[in-house]
C-alpha cells in the first residue's frame, strides 16, 4: 500500500508490477503479456486504487465511506470501477505476508478494513474462505513470542472484532478458533463470542472487546473447512501464497 514500506520494499513491488502485467475479466485477475494498451489500463487502475487507499490510510476518507465506495464499485456497470475494486482486494490479500512489518497505525486501519470487507459481504465464496483463513492463521500466532507474532495476532483480533456479528454463520470455523491455546487469555470476549456462535448461532454479540499487547518474550459453500483451516486439534497449516489468479466472484454487467 501507499507509503507503508521502505524504499527497498516499494522498489520490489514496482519490479513485480513490471515483470507481469495483469488484466481483469469475469474470472478475476490474470497475468498477461505486456502490451501498451493493456499496460496503460493496468497503470490507470493501479493508480486509482492507490489513490483511494492513500485517502483511507491518511484518514482523509473514513473506513465507513471507503466501504460505501467499494460496495458501489463492486456492483457498478463501469468496468474500470469494477477493476479498481478487484485491484484493492488483491492488494490487501497480497500484502498479508507483510502485515507483521506494518507500523501500528497502518496495521490498525488494515485490520479493521479487512474485517469490514467480510462484515459487509464484499468478499464471498473462495475469496471469503481465504480471508477467514488469514484471520485464523493470524490468531494462531502467539503474541508473547515476539513482535512479529504480536502484530499478526493483533491483526487477527482486530479483524475478528469486525465480523463478530457473522460468526453464527460459521460455527465450524469458530470451533477452530476456540481451540487456539492462547486465544481465550488474550481475547476473552471474542472467545466467548465464538463459543456462543457454536452453541447458539443466532446469539447477538455483546460486551466490549479489549486487548493490551503482551510484553514480547458461514461455512463457505463448497469449501471443506477442515481442509481449509486444518483440524481444530492439528498443527498450524501452511498458508497458501495468494497469486494474481485470485477470483473475486464478480461478473461484469452489460
Amino acid at each position: 500500500f501507499v507509503q507503508l514500506f521502505s524504499p527497498e520494499r516499494n522498489e520490489q513491488k514496482q519490479q513485480q508490477q513490471h515483470m507481469g502485467r495483469v488484466q481483469f475479466d469475469d474470472e478475476g485477475i490474470k497475468s498477461i503479456n505486456s502490451e501498451t494498451s493493456i499496460n496503460t489500463k493496468f497503470d490507470e487502475v493501479a493508480k486509482q486504487a492507490d489513490k483511494y487507499l492513500h485517502k483511507m490510510y491518511s484518514t482523509e476518507v473514513s473506513l465507513e465511506n471507503t466501504m460505501s465506495m467499494l460496495k458501489k464499485f463492486k456492483s457498478s456497470n463501469d468496468h474500470q470501477e469494477q477493476d479498481i475494486f478487484r485491484c484493492i482486494i488483491h492488494n490487501l490479500f497480497d500484502e498479508y505476508r507483510h502485515y507483521s512489518k506494518y507500523p501500528d497505525k497502518e496495521l490498525g486501519i488494515t485490520s479493521e478494513f479487512f474485517g469490514l470487507l467480510i462484515q459487509n459481504q464484499l468478499v464471498s465464496s473462495i475469496t471469503l474462505g481465504i480471508a477467514l483463513r488469514y484471520i485464523l492463521e493470524a490468531l494462531r500466532k502467539d503474541p508473547e513470542q515476539g513482535i512479529a507474532h504480536e502484530k499478526m495476532f493483533r491483526f487477527g483480533k482486530l479483524a475478528m472484532g469486525q465480523i463478530r456479528w457473522r460468526l453464527g454463520e460459521w460455527p465450524q470455523y469458530c470451533s477452530h478458533i476456540v481451540q487456539i491455546p492462547h486465544f481465550a487469555r488474550h481475547c476473552p470476549q471474542l472467545c466467548q463470542d465464538a463459543h456462543n456462535a457454536i452453541s447458539n448461532p443466532n446469539a447477538v454479540p455483546s460486551g466490549k472487546i479489549e486487548y493490551s499487547p503482551p510484553v514480547a518474550k458461514p461455512p463457505v459453500a463448497g469449501l471443506n473447512l477442515n481442509k481449509a483451516f486444518g483440524s481444530p486439534n492439528s498443527a498450524e497449516p501452511a498458508m497458501p501464497i495468494l497469486d494474481m489468479h485470485m477470483p473475486v466472484e464478480m461478473t461484469h454487467s452489460g
